[in-house]
Order: structure tokens, then C-alpha cells, then sequence
């Protein structure tokens, strides 16, 4: 369509990417990362200016409040995937499942609210203890991983199932299992979320949740393309699947 893509990590000042966005003349932007906030008055500072925006899933505004802007919003629904992911793991026995979140409690995290809907729902053990949260300056990196799955190994030493917020800090604790003189899935059963690569990859092949990442950067092209001319708003839903592979 003629347009110049680009890709920005935000770190920083949001005022200073602000700047830059008008500055530059951007025509829109898709904003994934919730770790990095703009104010709802920013927002309108931006459309005031011209450039036109899709939120995708995890973004808010510092003050957790997205109503009313305007944007169009991709929406990524967790619930069946999820739900999907506790059934398996009942079935094949398990009853105690931990979560390596990798962020700050503060952070607004659909995979985490999701896994503490279903452990209610279906009866699994709700023990507080069984949320590893992150450190500071907290990412979630196979490191992140490997950190938080020996910390839940020392504070937990039975736990016999853990699912993590994506496919890298599942690689990480699957290297401290292994570390740990334990067996993945024959010990510890383990599965992911995004469906990157290496989670293919990796030996043994991580179950995991797959995320239509393609699709979805499609779909944000597609709602930008229709606000610059001059289109509704509108929110599209994409849904994830289980992927059933070796670690369970």
C-alpha cells in the first residue's frame, strides 16, 4: 500500500514518542505493549493531530480506562484457549497448576485473569502462592523464566504443572527443571503461550497456546487502511488454540 513501516520499542518518556510521531508525520500506529502507557489527553493530543491508532490486546491508558477513544481495538480472546488448556491438564491428572507471570502484580495481564478464572472455575487448587511474579525492571525472557521456576521450585517442590505467560520463560523454566535433576513432561508437565518457533523447536516440543500473530499484524494493517479513509472504528476478535505437543 505504499507505506513505510515502522518499529518502535518504547522505552522513556511518552511525551518524547508523542513528538516524534507528529513530528515524523506518521499516519497511524498499532500500539501492542502494555508496559508503556499513554495518557487518554495524549491519545487526543495525537487524533487532534491526525494520526490514527489500533490498540491491540494489553493496552491501556495509565489510568486503565479505554473507553470512548477513538480507535479501532484488536482483541485477542483468551477464555476458550485457556479453558481448553485446563481441561487437557485435568484430564491427564493434574488438579495444582503454578503460573511464572514475569511482571509486575500492577500490570493489567489477560493471560493471568484468565488462569485465575479457570483454576476457580474447574476446581484446580487457587493457592495464592502458586503466581510467580516477576522482578525488577521485570521482562519475561527464557532467563525470566529460568529465574522464577527455580524460585517456585524452592517455595514448591511438588508442583507437577506449570503454564507461564509465553513460549521463551517456558523455555527458561524447562532448563531449570532440568537442572533441578527433573523430567519434563515425566516430572513437571509444561506449556507455554505465543507458539513461536522455537517452541516447535526446542526438544521436547512445547505445548503450548498458538497466537495468529500473522493474522493479527494483517488485521491492524486493515484497520488503519480503512480510518485513513476515513471508516468507523471498529474492534475485531481473534482467537487462539491449544496446541498439543510433548511436554504434558
Amino acid at each position: 500500500h505504499g507505506y513505510i513501516v515502522s518499529l518502535i520499542t518504547a522505552e522513556g518518556q511518552a511525551d518524547q514518542y508523542i513528538s516524534r510521531i507528529i513530528e515524523r508525520q506518521m499516519d497511524g500506529f498499532f500500539m501492542t505493549d502494555f508496559d508503556f502507557r499513554f495518557t487518554r489527553e495524549q491519545y487526543e493530543h495525537m487524533n487532534q493531530h491526525g494520526v490514527r491508532f489500533v490498540i491491540g490486546e494489553g493496552s491501556t491508558f495509565a489510568d486503565d480506562s479505554n473507553e470512548g477513544l477513538p480507535s479501532s481495538r484488536i482483541a485477542i480472546n483468551y477464555t476458550d484457549a485457556i479453558r481448553d488448556m485446563f481441561m487437557y491438564l485435568k484430564d491427564m491428572g493434574h488438579r495444582q497448576v503454578a503460573y511464572l507471570s514475569g511482571n509486575d502484580e500492577n500490570i493489567t495481564e489477560v493471560r493471568k485473569k484468565e488462569y485465575c478464572r479457570w483454576v476457580r472455575e474447574l476446581g484446580f487448587d487457587e493457592d495464592p502462592s502458586l503466581i510467580i511474579l516477576g522482578e525488577p525492571p521485570h521482562s519475561t525472557l527464557a532467563q525470566d523464566g529460568y529465574r522464577d521456576m527455580n524460585k517456585l521450585l524452592k517455595q514448591r517442590p511438588g508442583i507437577r504443572a506449570v503454564f507461564t505467560l509465553n513460549d521463551l520463560m517456558a523455555i527458561g523454566a524447562m532448563k531449570a527443571i532440568r537442572e533441578a535433576g527433573l523430567r519434563v513432561p515425566e516430572d513437571i508437565s509444561v506449556v507455554g503461550c505465543d507458539d513461536i518457533y522455537l517452541s516447535e523447536a526446542i526438544n521436547p516440543p512445547l505445548t503450548t497456546i498458538h497466537i495468529p500473530k500473522f493474522r493479527i499484524g494483517n488485521i491492524a494493517m486493515e484497520l488503519l487502511l480503512e480510518m485513513f479513509e476515513g471508516a468507523p472504528f471498529r474492534s475485531v476478535s481473534v482467537h487462539p488454540e491449544l496446541v498439543i505437543r510433548d511436554t504434558v
